[in-house]
Order: structure tokens, then C-alpha cells, then sequence
């Protein structure tokens, strides 16, 4: 293989392992209780795993239509 496609594999490798770090870290926080996304990106800041709102979102639609978490929702009242 070329470096060049050695280094492609690594860099989806990379991405991959964070995602599924990542989908451990919020399974264990919700399995705890019920969260909202703040909550989880709070959470994860603590244990040093930096995190934002875009990242966040999208991977917790993911894990639903993956049937790993249910959701729901909710307007906020401000």
C-alpha cells in the first residue's frame, strides 16, 4: 500500500475509535439517569473528552435509529 492510502485508513481508523469511545461515554452517562445533550457535554468535558452541540447531536441520531438510546424532544420554556 501507498503511504499516502495508509494514512487515509488511519485517519478513518482514528474517527472511528473516538466514535465509538464516544457512544460508551454517553451509554454509561444515560444508563445512569436521564440527561439532557448540556448534561452529556458537561459530562464528557469532565472526564476531558472535549465534545461539541455539532458532534453531539448528529452521533445521538445515530445511536437512536441504532436502537442503542430513545429520546425525546422537548421546546424549551424560555
Amino acid at each position: 500500500m501507498k503511504t499516502k492510502e495508509l494514512k487515509k485508513i488511519r485517519t478513518q481508523m482514528a474517527r472511528q475509535m473516538r466514535r465509538g469511545v464516544l457512544e460508551l461515554c454517553i451509554l454509561s452517562i444515560v444508563s445512569e439517569k436521564e440527561a439532557y445533550p448540556s448534561d452529556i457535554i458537561k459530562e464528557l468535558k469532565a472526564s476531558e473528552l472535549i465534545v461539541v452541540e455539532g458532534t453531539l447531536y448528529p452521533l445521538l441520531s445515530r445511536m437512536k435509529d441504532q436502537g442503542l438510546l430513545q429520546y425525546n424532544w422537548q421546546e424549551s420554556s424560555m
